[in-house]
Order: structure tokens, then sequence, then C-alpha cells
């Protein structure tokens, strides 16, 4: 069990929520021997879609772009409001 938290806390800051693409990586572990696997099998339980690191930077990034500009419009229009 312990293994399966470390590979949820080294992987997990690689999660993208709902924006995964279709090159995402879908990892299992054996419940047994604590084996990583990319494809399902008997024994083996979903750790989760994993995106590779530059991935998940470049569409951290984009969001972060996104927001930056959704932020400077809403205090645009807070300033004409006053």
């Amino acid at each position: 069990m312990k293994l399966r938290k470390r590979i949820w806390a080294i992987a997990s800051p690689l999660l993208i929520g709902a924006s995964l693409n279709a090159s995402a990586l879908e990892l299992y572990v054996d419940d047994t021997t604590k084996q990583i696997f990319a494809e399902p099998g008997p024994n083996r339980t979903k750790l989760g879609s994993f995106v590779p690191a530059e991935q998940a930077v470049k569409q951290q990034n984009e969001l972060n772009t996104k927001q930056e500009a959704d932020l400077k419009a809403i205090k645009h229009d807070l300033e004409l409001k006053k």
C-alpha cells in the first residue's frame, strides 16, 4: 500500500483534471507483486491517467495565460464602472 501512495504522490502533479488528451497513459498496479503496468489485467488496480510532464506544463501555461487575460478583462470592466 505504501508503494501505491508513493506512486500517487509522484504522479499526481502530472494529472490534468478535465483536459486529458488521448496521449494520456493509463497505469495499473498488480495487487500482489506491486508491479506497474500500462494495460489492465487480472489482479490489477487502475492508478489513474497520466500525461508527460512537458505536456502537463504546456497545458498549465495555456490555462494560466487564459486566466490572466480573463482577470485583466474583469479589472478593466471594474475600472469602467467607477
